[in-house]
């Protein structure tokens, strides 16, 4: 009996598929430049969006530092250019991502006035939870599309958006400081 067992189990084991490996997790840790747009469905707004973005990865989980500007580029809606800056956390399977971060915004005082213009009066805009899906593409760049919500009260952001971004990287660690 133990004999038509064991015989049994290896010609089960011979015509089983072979075990599926989990996909390994690809090495995003660095620093990437980030180009994108926002745009807002039915409107002709649309926002340009550059700046960098900072992956630290343990495993399958990184967080992340961004700093970014918003510019219009077409429309009326909304401030010329904005300021952002804030921290998340993203998690990978196989090259699918997925994560939060809070962004702070930083808009001009003065109407149509650009934020980066030196000296241009600023103020603390709205604070925003967003949210992020995309994957590790080919040539290692990352493809994120970014759902954003307002938080606090004073603030709304058209019904709408849709941002895509593209991260490619330009350094596979932060310069560490040396010891002299």
């Amino acid at each position: 009996m133990r004999k038509a067992t064991l015989l049994l189990a290896a010609f089960c084991a011979a015509f089983a598929a072979p075990p599926s490996r989990a996909e390994e997790v690809p090495d995003v840790a660095g620093i990437y430049e980030i180009q994108g747009e926002t745009t807002v469905a039915g409107s002709p707004d649309r926002f340009v969006i550059t700046g960098k973005l900072v992956l630290r990865q343990k495993g399958a989980d990184c967080t992340t530092i961004v700093e970014a500007a918003m510019r219009r580029a077409a429309g009326t809606s909304g401030p010329v250019s904005a300021a952002l800056i804030g921290s998340g956390e993203l998690k990978l399977s196989g090259r699918k991502l997925q994560g939060k971060a809070e962004l702070q915004s930083l808009v001009s005082e003065v109407p149509d006035l650009d934020v980066a213009v030196p000296f241009a009066p600023r103020t603390a805009g709205p604070v925003l939870d967003a949210t992020a899906e995309g994957e590790v593409l080919a040539d290692g760049a990352i493809k994120l599309e970014i759902r954003s919500t307002v938080i606090g009260e004073g603030f709304t952001l058209p019904e709408g958006r849709k941002t895509i971004v593209i991260a490619k990287r330009v350094a596979r660690s932060p310069t560490e400081l040396k010891k002299k």
